[in-house]
């Protein structure tokens, strides 16, 4: 059923019981073609040219290398003997890469999965196990993605980038930028990164030792990367020294309003949460007080209307207990009711502040601000403390009001950051090395999945 076929027989010969393949043949077709053949047939793999690389002289078949390919695939290569200079040399399999007994295919998995998450060796090895039946043990993985992961991710990324061209895909001038803290082997490392706020491209991005880390490093990183690109503004967090470098581009500068209410928050959160933790222990209290007054009166039996005699010490005294329960029951009530009353103040000038921040006029957002000025010392006093901070940079907070294209939060950088390296990871790496690699092959997923489409 083979010989029949011209092409075929291009790139398979047969001698006695043994069948020649030649390098660029798929391991994959022999057993296929051993169902139709007896168990003693071999099959080899043989070279297209017979002559020396290094002399040209004539290579003379000098006996054959028996390997398993993919564990399971039993095949062999021939060997050759130079005639002249006496060297010799081994078949190599198109499809099997050098020093390995697994096919290319199988080789390269580590690196895909690597593309979608972060993986233990161990994982990754059941996983190819799923899908091949078989998987190279977790040293030979770690070796295949050391050895290969430049190229790999090399020709990803020229592959996206033309894809990007072909796509139009170019800076919108809207920019976010951040940094994230994270550690490689206790020491601290910063990872600098702008991106772009309508095609979500990476624009740069960095990691650098904490001890280079300071204004004159951002300021470069933030100019030297936009050189040339179009501006029309950007979105920041609160660190003050932003600001300067911000106006020196001379764009619309955004401070981030998730940071900003989450500033907000932790002024107000733990008095919130002492309050409300108040008013769950003085609602078991009455609820406790309740209980007590129950078993009292059951304890007292029927007892008749009226004044309770002076010689009845025993129900004079049950009368004062249930007496001391239901004052103390009132009193914690109307603590309760002054405590909610003092949290529902705290959230209304919170949602005031939020309302400020979502005005759809700059007229609107100040005219609301004002009032919380006016009001400033009837106000609790860490509403009072924020609104200070918030009159110092009220201009940046509202920047998107009246620049529509800018965004009022970081959240898609935020996003970013925590898609691409989460906060179990930060600790994770060893080396620089390593951290790099992950991060390389976050973006590669990153533009895949939100940017090219």
């Amino acid at each position: 059923m083979f010989c029949d076929n011209e092409v075929f027989n291009v790139f398979v010969r047969f001698e006695k019981n043994i069948v020649y393949l030649k390098p660029n043949m798929s391991p994959l077709i022999i057993p296929l073609m051993r169902q139709t053949m007896p168990d003693e047939v071999i099959f080899c793999y043989e070279r297209y040219d017979v002559s020396c690389p290094s002399c040209e002289g004539e290579l003379n078949a000098n006996g054959r290398y028996k390997v398993f390919i993919n564990k399971y695939i039993d095949v062999e290569k021939q060997q050759y003997i130079c005639k002249e200079c006496r060297e010799s040399f081994i078949t190599d399999i198109g499809y099997v890469e050098k020093n390995s007994c697994y096919m290319s295919e199988i080789s390269m998995q580590g690196l895909n999965i690597g593309l979608i998450d972060y993986m233990s060796l161990e994982k990754m090895s059941e996983i190819i196990k799923m899908f091949y039946g078989h998987a190279p043990a977790r040293q030979t993985i770690l070796n295949n993605i050391n050895n290969n992961s430049e190229e790999f991710f090399k020709k990803e990324e020229e592959k996206i980038e033309k894809e990007l061209q072909k796509a139009g895909i170019e800076p919108s001038g809207v920019y976010h930028y951040d940094e994230q803290y994270l550690f490689v082997y206790t020491r601290l490392y910063i990872r600098l990164i702008i991106l772009d706020n309508k095609t979500k491209m990476i624009i740069a991005e960095e990691v650098i030792s904490s001890k280079k880390f300071n204004k004159e490093f951002v300021k470069k990183f933030i100019t030297s990367n936009l050189e040339n690109l179009p501006l029309k503004g950007m979105v920041t967090d609160g660190v003050n020294y932003y600001q300067e470098i911000i106006d020196e581009l001379g764009i619309p500068h955004q401070l981030c309003n998730f940071h900003k209410m989450q500033n907000l928050m932790s002024l107000v959160y733990k008095i919130l949460n002492r309050k409300k933790l108040k008013i769950e222990k003085l609602k078991e209290k009455i609820e406790k007080n309740k209980e007590n007054i129950n078993k009292t009166r059951i304890k007292q039996g029927t007892v008749k209307n009226g004044r309770i005699p002076k010689d009845n010490k025993k129900r004079q005294k049950s009368y004062q207990k249930i007496k001391n329960l239901e004052k103390s029951t009132r009193e914690s009530r109307n603590e309760i009711r002054e405590l909610k009353k003092e949290i529902g103040e705290i959230e209304q000038n919170i949602n005031k502040i939020k309302l400020v921040l979502n005005s759809k006029t700059v007229k609107t957002a100040e005219k609301r601000f004002k009032k919380l000025e006016d009001k400033i010392n009837e106000l609790p006093e860490q509403i009072a403390t924020f609104i200070k901070r918030l009159s110092k940079t009220f201009e940046r907070s509202t920047n998107h009001i009246k620049n529509k294209f800018l965004p009022n939060t970081n959240n898609l950088l935020e996003c970013y950051i925590g898609i691409t390296l989460p906060g179990h990871l930060k600790k994770r790496y060893k080396t620089t090395k390593g951290l790099k690699k992950r991060l390389r092959s976050s973006r590669i997923r990153w533009i895949k999945r939100n940017v090219l489409p």
